[in-house]
């Protein structure tokens, strides 16, 4: 009898846990993104001849739709030249 408790306690345990989880781990992974847009920058080079040759991606997470404006201080963005090879 004691056995049948305890399984049934387990169809709603279960569930319960899962749902806690999925709503903490938006919460953690969604914080940053919901405060301010954030971006995230990838790039893949190799040397080639004294160059870094290779593929670079920006990509801007939000919450929001809309017309967004990228701003660098001075001396912080440092873009590499890019040449038709690397296109």
């Amino acid at each position: 009898m004691e056995k049948n408790r305890q399984r049934e306690r387990a169809w709603w345990i279960i569930p319960l846990i899962a749902c806690i989880t999925s709503v903490l781990t938006f919460t953690v992974g969604a914080k940053d993104r919901l405060a301010q847009p954030q971006l995230n920058q990838l790039g893949i080079y190799h040397s080639k001849d004294g160059q870094l040759v290779g593929l670079k991606s920006d990509v801007l997470l939000s919450n929001k739709g809309g017309d967004y404006a990228l701003s660098f201080p001075k001396n912080e963005m440092t873009a590499l030249p890019m040449t038709q090879e690397s296109l």
